[in-house]
């Protein structure tokens, strides 16, 4: 390994690299050479633990340092040393300002970990632990006298450096800088351009969700790549996790991320009714984890005849509608109801052809008990009553034993039926929805419900919730007409200019969101 650093003086070298413990980034040395004010350093600190040169026995029994520090006028010292040393030379050399570091390798199944060939593991992974454009870091492998250099796999911008969307960044008093984005693959943290960790499953999955627990759909942790000049941001001492359960501009990044995802749903929000062919995109915001989004079966947007609604329970009963129709799936076919007999709002689902999944929003449509949270914002929704239009085929599969508990179908009456469809109801209310229309369309449905609402409680909101409060106001319905939007969003769309911009930049692409 080799740099163009500021390089180490003899002193440096003696009293603090070959000294276990002794941590030359705490010593006065360093805060006279380095430090603009009291704790406020001019570099970025990558090394904060005092372990020297043990790190590179960690590989290797053997080390070979040349380094030149920069106020040195000509030569710089070098030195060879193995764990059994028992005494270090140094020596004079000639060599330019800098550092070069040599371990030689003799253990086996070290070297197959840090430089493996092709039986064992991708190559361009070995080493792959500096992420900036620059400094460059090159990372050659000789083989039979043959050299070739490792691609680095992740780029990312400098402290201050120029952001793509859709990275984003926050200023915080303690870091030089601190950028983030969604990604469904990559680094997960990499502090001062060196990698931390990598995306494995849902890292850090909870850091955000426990305070944005949106009808048990949470936010993700998102990428990250922090600029601490001054050692803050509490690492392992392996340096491949943080020490602490949180990040120490947790609340911070909570707010950003929140800002994040309002002005995304301001641009992505669906511009058309449900009903509408073909049917508006359903975008998902890449923030959401993907483990819930898989889960769970309902969808961000719900739709009314003159906008689009966020999906979040208290916004939802802001708008006191009295009939709600709950659609399976986004992709069955439902027949237009006419533009005088279309729904107050309706909420599309995510069932698949899953038999599972089909029997529990029968269930949920029936007004019996669900697990944890699968139909996110209905369910304790308050209603005094249901109709259910179901395929006589799915129904027979129902009334099976032990699919759906006797006292159950004991509340449910048949209304009327054809050769193919069947309408059930629960309690009393007044259909919004042409249920005589839809059977005949040939729907490839085969359950949709329409509750009829109470008067709901106040819910108390979720984080996303109290971020759509902040910036849309009192505003809840979301027109799809965009320069409508604009208007009934005029201050949202000033304050979250910078996040707008950036998502409209990405739609205008034709660039779909990252997935984290």
């Amino acid at each position: 390994m080799s740099d163009r650093g500021i390089g180490m003086t003899a002193d440096t070298v003696l009293n603090y690299f070959l000294k276990a413990g002794a941590s030359f980034r705490r010593s006065d040395a360093w805060r006279r050479q380095h430090e603009l004010e009291p704790g406020k350093s001019r570099l970025n600190r990558s090394g904060r633990f005092g372990i020297g040169v043990l790190a590179a026995f960690l590989i290797g029994d053997e080390i070979s340092v040349a380094t030149r520090h920069v106020s040195a006028p000509a030569d710089g010292v070098c030195f060879e040393a193995s764990l059994e040393s028992a005494e270090i030379e140094l020596r004079r050399c000639s060599r330019p300002v800098g550092t070069t570091i040599r371990v030689r390798i003799r253990n086996e199944e070290v070297w197959k970990k840090l430089a493996p060939g092709d039986q064992y593991s991708d190559p361009t992974k070995s080493w792959d632990w500096f992420c900036l454009s620059r400094p460059k870091v090159q990372r050659v492998v000789i083989r039979s006298g043959k050299k070739s250099e490792l691609p680095q796999r992740f780029t990312f911008s400098a402290a201050g450096g120029e952001l793509e969307p859709p990275w984003r960044r926050i200023a915080l008093p303690d870091y030089n800088d601190v950028q983030w984005r969604y990604s469904d693959s990559g680094a997960a943290l990499i502090c001062n351009g060196i990698l931390v960790k990598e995306l494995e499953g849902y890292y850090d999955r909870d850091k955000l969700a426990e305070l944005t627990n949106w009808a048990g759909r949470g936010l993700s942790c998102p990428q990250l790549s922090v600029f601490d000049p001054d050692g803050r941001l509490p690492l392992t001492l392996q340096r491949t996790s943080l020490s602490e359960n949180r990040f120490p501009f947790h609340d911070k990044l909570l707010q950003d991320v929140l800002r994040d995802l309002i002005a995304w749903v301001l641009v992505n929000a669906p511009v058309g009714h449900i009903f509408d062919k073909p049917a508006p995109y359903a975008a998902i915001y890449p923030g959401l984890r993907q483990d819930d989004y898989a889960r769970q079966k309902w969808r961000m947007f719900a739709s009314t005849r003159n906008g689009t609604v966020l999906a979040e329970r208290s916004l939802l009963t802001r708008l006191n509608h009295k009939n709600l129709l709950i659609v399976p799936s986004v992709s069955k076919q439902l027949a237009w109801p006419g533009p005088d007999r279309v729904p107050d709002l309706v909420l599309p689902l995510a069932i698949q052809d899953g038999a599972q999944e089909r029997k529990d929003w029968f269930r949920l449509s029936v007004g019996a008990f669900v697990g944890y949270l699968l139909f996110g914002p209905l369910q304790g929704l308050r209603t005094r009553g249901r109709r259910i239009l179901v395929s006589k085929e799915f129904l027979r599969e129902l009334r099976k034993p032990r699919i759906i508990a006797s006292h159950t179908w004991r509340n449910i009456q048949e209304e009327w039926g054809t050769d193919k469809w069947t309408l059930l109801k629960v309690g009393q209310g007044e259909s919004g929805f042409d249920f005589t229309q839809a059977a005949k369309s040939g729907s490839d449905f085969d359950c949709v419900a329409e509750w009829y609402l109470n008067q709901q409680t106040a819910d108390q909101m979720s984080a996303v919730g109290q971020a759509w409060e902040e910036y849309a106001g009192g505003a809840t319905i979301i027109p799809y007409d965009m320069e409508e939007r604009r208007r009934v969003f005029k201050d949202a769309f000033e304050r979250l200019a910078p996040y707008i911009e950036a998502w409209e930049v990405i739609a205008k692409k034709n660039i779909k969101p990252l997935k984290s």
